[in-house]
């Protein structure tokens, strides 16, 4: 399910920081807040609580800042048919952390795919000129950087959740990345009282649907953090703005059916190549 939420909110993410609020600390911190007000009356009607182990929720809601923030920022750099399709590097990225600090063992199989995916990738990122060199621009690299964010928050879940409980873990992650946000209202207070409270109709609508993504990704990262972060980076997204571009091409995004079949393919291949690696 949380794949599913997470494409819509691509999606409204986009249009919103196109169309509404372009500023991406502005846009970031009401995203949290709805967030958590989300989350709030659902985690309290079952049973959150106090946490009992502060180091783990500590680095999970810090990292769950980052993820937020530099997603946020890479979204509005990037289409969302390259981001969302790059969120299958969190599998490469999760099975080498876990090689690198777990002790996990890969086999040539598995570093085979990892290869395949980033080749993949490669070819995600072509332009209209299928220009391959188009992967290694600022703008990718942010959302290459945003995907190994993900990867490592996916194992502070785990820890916060064994070490407090799922409820708590979740309320409690939620709320400490908020205190974080708060450190960047100074880039973006201004336009607090120039901007029309129907712009923020796409931010709510985006934090109260992540607050059901953020619950069910939660829960999946609590009990294997490689299959959920390959299930998870299903891009359904991709399919949303190809839509977008063939009905309403202005609001989101336009490019070639050339480009958006490399795309495609390139996107499959990694979701196949990812679900296995898991």
């Amino acid at each position: 399910m949380s794949s599913v939420v997470y494409g819509i909110n691509a999606v409204v993410g986009k249009l919103t920081i196109k169309h509404a609020i372009p500023n991406p600390w502005f846009f970031n911190f009401f995203w949290q807040l709805f967030i958590l007000i989300g989350t709030l009356p659902i985690a309290l009607a079952y049973g959150a609580g106090i946490p009992v182990a502060w180091g783990s929720m500590m680095l999970a809601g810090f990292f769950a800042f980052l993820v937020s923030t530099f997603y946020i920022l890479s979204l509005k750099q990037l289409d969302v048919s390259i981001l969302s399709p790059l969120y299958n590097f969190r599998s490469v990225f999760t099975a080498l952390l876990g090689a690198a600090f777990l002790s996990e063992v890969l086999t040539s199989n598995q570093y085979f795919l990892i290869a395949i995916i980033f080749v993949s990738g490669i070819f995600l990122n072509v332009d209209e000129h299928l220009k391959l060199r188009a992967f290694f621009r600022r703008q990718t690299m942010l959302g290459m950087f945003t995907v190994l964010i993900s990867a490592i928050y996916g194992f502070t879940i785990k820890t916060a959740v064994a070490e407090n409980g799922f409820w708590t873990a979740s309320l409690g992650i939620t709320i400490i990345s908020q205190i974080f946000s708060l450190s960047t209202i100074p880039l973006f207070y201004k336009e607090l009282l120039i901007t029309p409270i129907k712009k923020y109709s796409g931010v709510v609508m985006m934090g109260f649907l992540n607050a059901v993504g953020d619950l069910a990704a939660n829960k999946a990262f609590s009990t294997n953090v490689t299959i959920a972060s390959a299930i998870i980076s299903i891009p359904f997204s991709m399919i949303i703005a190809f839509a977008f571009s063939v009905f309403a091409p202005k609001l989101l995004e336009k490019h070639t059916l050339k480009t958006y079949a490399v795309r495609f393919v390139a996107a499959t291949v990694m979701i196949v190549a990812a679900i296995k690696l898991s």
